[in-house]
C-alpha cells in the first residue's frame, strides 16, 4: 500500500493520539510523545465529501528524505494552512449544536464530551467567571493537534491574562480556560475521565490527564 502513496512533504500534518493505546505501532512512526498523547503526522491524500483521506506517515517514508525535526516543522507549518485552528466559546459551540442538531448527526464530533463537561463544570459554576474555549480545526476532526500549533495557546494565555488550563476532551477537540489553582484538579481530571467512560468512544480518547500550559515558560505540563 505505501508504494501507492505520492509523497508530498506539502501534505504532511499532524495529529494527536493516546500514547499508551498506540505504543507498539508507534515505533513504526516518528512521533513526539507529551505526558500520556502522542503527536504524529498523517499525510493528506485527498478530500471525499469535505474529509481529508489519510496515510499515516512511518520511519520507512521520510527515510533519505527529512529527519524528525524537520518533519516536524513542515507539519507544524502545513497544519496551520491545510487545516486551520478554531477557538469558540464553549457556549456558543453549544448553542450551534442544539440548533443544527449535530449532536444527534455526529456523535464522534464535539457534542457528547462537550455536553459532559458542560454538566460537569455547571456544577462548579463557572460560566458567569471562567470563561471555557473549545479549541480544533474548523472541520473539527482530529482538532485536537491544533494544541501545537505555534501561538495559538500563547494567544490564548495573553487573552486570559495568566496560565492556561487544557482539558483533552477527545482527538478531535481540546477544552482550554484560565487555570486557576491546584484546588480544582481533581475536579477536573474527575470530568475528563467520566468522559473518557461514558461519552468518548474509545478509540477516540485523547489522554486521562489535564494539562497547565505555563504563559512564561512556553511549556504544557501534565497534571494526573
Amino acid at each position: 500500500m505505501e508504494n501507492r502513496i505520492i509523497w508530498d512533504p506539502d501534505r504532511v500534518v499532524l495529529r494527536m493520539v493516546n500514547f499508551l493505546r498506540h505504543q507498539t505501532e508507534l515505533e513504526a512512526r516518528p512521533h513526539r510523545r507529551f505526558g500520556d498523547m502522542a503527536l504524529i503526522y498523517q499525510l493528506l491524500l485527498h478530500q471525499r465529501d469535505g474529509i481529508w483521506l489519510t496515510a499515516q506517515v512511518t520511519w520507512d517514508m521520510i527515510k533519505q528524505r527529512m529527519d524528525e525535526q524537520e518533519l516536524y516543522e513542515t507539519a507544524c507549518a502545513n497544519s496551520r494552512i491545510c487545516l486551520p485552528p478554531a477557538a469558540e466559546d464553549i457556549r456558543e459551540v453549544l448553542k450551534e449544536c442544539v440548533l443544527d442538531g449535530c449532536l444527534e448527526r455526529h456523535p464522534k464530533d464535539i457534542g457528547s464530551a462537550l455536553i459532559a463537561a458542560g454538566t460537569e463544570t455547571k456544577q462548579m459554576q463557572p460560566e458567569e467567571n471562567w470563561p471555557m474555549y473549545v479549541v480544533t480545526n474548523q472541520s473539527r476532526l482530529y482538532g485536537a493537534a491544533v494544541l501545537f500549533y505555534s501561538d495559538i495557546l500563547d494567544e490564548l494565555a495573553k487573552k486570559f491574562e495568566g496560565d492556561l488550563l487544557i482539558l483533552p476532551s477527545s482527538i478531535h477537540e481540546v477544552l482550554v480556560l484560565p487555570y486557576m489553582g491546584e484546588a480544582y484538579h481533581q475536579a477536573f481530571l474527575k470530568m475528563v475521565r467520566q468522559a473518557n467512560q461514558t461519552v468518548v468512544l474509545e478509540e477516540e480518547i485523547l489522554s486521562d490527564s489535564i494539562y497547565r500550559y505555563d504563559r512564561r515558560a512556553g511549556e504544557l505540563c501534565q497534571i494526573d
